[in-house]
């Protein structure tokens, strides 16, 4: 056979409702084999990757911001300005 889109009708001679049939598909796909192990060292590289990158995460714990200046409420606070916005005695 050759390439192109096919059709198969299947009916009683008589036109009667009840109809068995039996058949085969045939597919041919070249470079079918290389194309899934591609595909199976693709998946592969990329859960390495994933792998890397999780455990890197891991082995850096949660992100914490450095604590805040005293008087750093608002930019540019004087330096002598406490956290609660009173100032120092004199």
């Amino acid at each position: 056979m050759s390439d192109g889109s096919y059709r198969l009708v299947v009916m009683n001679a008589d036109a009667s409702p009840v109809v068995n049939a039996a058949g085969l598909v045939e597919l041919k796909v070249p470079s079918l084999f290389a194309i899934g192990i591609g595909i199976l060292c693709a998946g592969v590289v990329v859960g390495l990757i994933g792998l890397a990158l999780l455990i890197t995460g891991v082995r850096m714990g949660p992100y914490r911001k450095p604590p805040a200046p005293v008087g750093a409420g608002y930019p540019g606070a004087p330096d002598n300005v406490g956290p609660r916005g009173d100032k120092p005695p004199l």
